[in-house]
């Protein structure tokens, strides 16, 4: 599991150093037709500089103003092509996302980022997936999402649709396939590593190894239970590519 794992950082790793990361500017991308930035004069390619004569540069803190001022006049100063620009506007308030909007959404920027910055934004990708699969998988138990399984058929559909939006997508699902492979082998099946932890475990608080007769019918368990699951889940992948 640990090789999975690591492999999945090192992927997302040279990922983010190859491909840079999306860093969000204080540059207005769209301007929702009718909403209040449109009335109060704002474009697309302004760039917002001030609230209320306060310098910003951090589209984060912007917007957090803009969402905490709805039903407040304020006076935005915009860059405009080398010209500033003095407009007034005031949030509604959206009830939906709960909060004061104007409409209008930022532009996206790609900043490359050196190995070091990239291996820090490879670990936390890594946690970020480990985590929502954990999650989902809760969910899953719960029955508040379906339960998906993909079998052969499936991760080759899936292998193939990644590969066809270009090489880093590629690695990028590879590394998620990592991920999913190293936790999978932590499930207390036998034959699988997890399980193996726990027959070292039961063996360390008995004293004394497991017989052999024991082991082997953990492990015909273990087998079992995957091929159940081989089954299964190639049935699906069946349904699901084949069955229209």
């Amino acid at each position: 599991p640990f090789m999975n794992i690591a492999t999945a950082v090192v992927i997302f790793s040279f990922i983010f150093f190859i491909n840079g990361i999306p860093v969000v500017t204080n540059s207005v991308s769209t301007v929702i037709e009718n909403g209040p930035a449109e009335q109060a004069g704002i474009f697309s390619g302004d760039k917002i500089i001030a609230i209320n004569s306060i310098k910003m540069e951090d589209p984060n803190i912007i917007a957090n103003i803009i969402n905490k001022s709805s039903g407040e006049k304020l006076q935005i100063t915009l860059d405009r092509v080398g010209e500033v620009i003095e407009v007034f506007v005031i949030p509604e308030y959206d009830d939906n996302y709960k909060k004061g909007l104007i409409g209008i959404t930022f532009e996206i920027s790609i900043e490359k980022i050196n190995i070091f910055s990239a291996f820090s934004k490879g670990l936390i990708a890594t946690g970020n997936i480990i985590k929502l699969i954990f999650s989902n998988t809760i969910e899953m138990i719960t029955g508040k999402v379906p339960i998906e399984i993909a079998g052969p058929l499936g991760i080759a559909q899936m292998t193939g649709e990644a590969a066809k939006l270009g090489f880093l997508n590629l690695l990028y699902f590879t590394a998620i396939l990592s991920i999913f492979i190293g936790l999978f082998n932590l499930l207390p099946i036998p034959i699988l590593d997890g399980g193996h932890i726990i027959i070292l475990a039961i063996e360390k608080l008995r004293g004394k190894p497991l017989e052999a007769e024991k082991i082997s019918f953990m492990y015909f368990i273990g087998i079992s239970l995957m091929i159940i699951l081989f089954i299964i889940a190639t049935y699906k992948d069946i349904l699901r590519v084949f069955v229209k």
